[in-house]
């Protein structure tokens, strides 16, 4: 027989206790899962309405849309209003529904959007109990506002400003003689009536965080100043000191003025000092600005945005680079006179005020998605003396360049960007020289952009890969792009199929190739991201310098028999050499040498004469037909 003590007893009994409490919390907690379960269940607030119980202030909206609960918010606080009384007289500030009012906005999307999102938690748990929440206790709301503390108190003073009398500090009170004397007094304090601001605007936020219709006692109360003339009599020396300092005079870059005496009395203030402890006079910053700004504003120089606009074609239809402007650094010029005024320092005779950039808010780089920013390259040629047509065809193939993009790695072919050359894309006839001829052909003149793009490629330090100097000197290449006289050897001649100018574009960004017509002329732009390579080019030698042959006489019925006509200029022959250096960031440095040879050109001129004398030259054959080669092979330039 086996005896079990009260100790065990006590065990056993205890176990089934904790079992017994187990199970009733687990059956307490799935009751409770399942009557927030069946609520949901039952529950009107579907998936497009706010939940049954939920209200924003004193607005019920459960069950509605939030469309329908922004429009009943709405139309509540178009008649709400923030009531104040004092003295028997009650005065009421509002509606607040109005974006245009500047004391009080409420944020009506944001309750409703709150009011919604309740029951809607990612965790289905803390959803349940958000729903039963509502639906058995009800949520409240409240509506997000803003206040403005200074423009509620600046309408109170103005509705019941016969009850308030606002303190006054003590002044100095500064007068400026003609002659420069001054005369310096102190206007006493006032003590007046004010109301309890604090008090105000505690009681104004909390009935708008419950949106409450209870009305707002406005309580009075002494207002004492702040400054007193026991504390502003310490002063009147510093002031003497300070008014001693005028005239100063000051400049800012090339606008300079006078400050005198009676301006600088009327910004002398007394600001309390840093410690709380006593008073010091200074300047009032926003006068002093206000008198900067006003001298300064014709010498500011507005910054100009940048603008960067590409048609369907993906050229570049309108570019303007941002541009920096100029203005007063206003913030350290009052420095400067503050420090002039109220320091015991030595002044210069003139103060110069400091001009700092003003940025524009677009650059040219964040204006376009290349990262085009700078000029790299530029290059001119004058082509002054030109006929009509020449000078038609050399703007009709500027406009036809302006604005290309030329991507990074790529190749430029000017013949390929040119596309035809002939009567319907725009050229007229222009008189070029070919095979021992001057004749007309369409797009005469297009050399003149050949040369001014070899020349930009040279600048903008980018590798040549076809280049072809003219047959014979021409004038106009010879020139820079202001007309000063520069020589031979740095044309390049263009002509369809054969020669074309190339380069390629070894930069590590596309280059917006710009072209400009100003009078004479001929300038390009290149655009891009310099990458700090430099490039040089050399002094041009020249040698093999030879007269042009005999003038040619032609013949002609088509001029009176006697008289002339030169078609064409001479033009002596020329060797030259020039040497191109490009030094890149990584210190590597690539030469070449561009050779040019142009072949001596007689001068042409026609002859008025008769069928008969005509027929007798050709039957004696006596001019002679011009046979050079027209290649254009560059020769070696001699030793020495």
């Amino acid at each position: 027989m086996v005896r079990v003590g009260k100790h065990a007893n006590s065990r056993r009994k205890g176990r089934k206790m904790s079992t017994v409490v187990r199970w009733m919390a687990f059956l307490l907690f799935a009751a409770a899962i399942m009557t927030i379960a069946t609520f949901d269940i039952f529950s009107s607030g579907g998936r497009e309405l706010i939940r049954d119980g939920v209200n924003i202030g004193p607005i019920s909206v459960g069950g509605k849309t939030t469309a329908g609960a922004v429009s009943d918010l709405r139309q509540f606080l178009s008649g709400y209003r923030l009531t104040f009384s004092a003295s028997q007289n009650t005065e009421s500030v509002g509606p607040f529904i109005d974006t245009n009012q500047d004391i009080v906005r409420f944020h009506v999307e944001t309750a409703v959007d709150t009011a919604y999102n309740i029951g809607r938690h990612s965790n289905t748990i803390i959803a349940l109990i958000q729903r039963l929440g509502a639906g058995l206790f009800g949520t409240t709301v409240p509506v997000p506002y803003s206040l403005d503390e200074q423009a509620l108190l600046n309408e109170l003073t103005q509705r019941f400003g016969a009850m308030i009398t606002p303190a006054e500090d003590a002044r100095l009170q500064i007068t400026v003689m003609p002659n420069g004397r001054y005369d310096i007094s102190i206007l006493p304090e006032k003590t007046g009536l004010n109301f309890d601001t604090n008090y105000l605007t505690n009681a104004a936020r909390e009935r708008l965080r419950n949106l409450s219709s209870f009305t707002i006692d406005l309580e009075v109360l002494v207002d004492a100043p702040k400054l007193t003339t026991e504390e502003l009599t310490p002063l009147i020396d510093q002031a003497d000191e300070i008014l001693k300092r005028a005239p100063l005079n000051v400049r800012a870059r090339s606008l300079a003025w006078t400050i005198s005496r009676s301006q600088l009395a009327d910004w002398i203030v007394p600001l309390p000092n840093d410690n709380n402890q006593g008073w010091s006079l200074a300047l009032d910053h926003n006068r002093l600005a206000k008198h900067l700004e006003s001298y300064t504003s014709s010498i500011a120089i507005e910054p100009k945005n940048a603008i960067f606009e590409i048609d369907e074609q993906g050229k570049v239809s309108r570019f303007e680079p941002s541009i920096e402007g100029e203005k007063l650094d206003v913030e350290m010029a009052i420095e400067l006179l503050e420090k002039a005024f109220l320091e015991p320092i030595e002044v210069a005779e003139t103060i110069d005020l400091p001009v700092t950039v003003a940025y524009p808010e677009t650059t040219t780089e964040a204006s376009n998605p290349y990262d085009i920013k700078e000029i790299i390259g530029m290059g001119a040629t004058n082509f002054k003396g030109s006929p009509v047509n020449r000078r038609h065809n050399i703007a009709n193939g500027a406009k036809t360049l302006n604005g290309l993009l030329i991507p990074p790695g790529q190749e430029f072919s000017l013949l390929s960007a040119l596309g035809e050359i002939n009567a319907e894309s725009g050229y007229l006839e222009e008189l070029v020289i070919k095979q021992n001829e001057t004749k007309p052909e369409y797009g005469g003149g297009l050399c003149q952009i050949g040369t001014t793009a070899f020349r930009t490629v040279l600048d903008a330090g980018l590798p040549v890969t076809m280049r072809q100097n003219h047959s014979y000197r021409v004038s106009y290449y010879e020139r820079d792009g202001d007309g000063n006289f520069i020589g031979p050897g740095k044309d390049a001649t263009i002509y369809e199929p054969w020669p074309d100018f190339k380069f390629i574009n070894d930069t590590p960004a596309h280059i917006l190739f710009l072209t400009s017509v100003q009078g004479d002329r001929l300038q390009f732009i290149f655009w891009g991201v310099d990458d700090g390579r430099q490039a040089e080019q050399g002094e041009v030698s020249i040698w093999n310098v030879n007269d042009p042959p005999p003038k040619k006489e032609i013949l002609t019925t088509n001029l009176a028999p006697g008289t002339w006509k030169c078609t064409e200029h001479p033009h002596p022959s020329a060797s030259t050499v020039f040497t191109y250096t490009v030094t890149y960031p990584n210190n590597e440095v690539k030469e070449e040498k561009f050779y040019s040879y142009y072949r001596p050109w007689q001068e042409v001129c026609l002859v008025g004469a008769t069928a008969e004398e005509i027929a007798a030259q050709e039957a004696a054959k006596i001019l002679p037909e011009q046979t050079e080669s027209e290649s254009g092979i560059s020769e070696a330039p001699p030793e020495g």
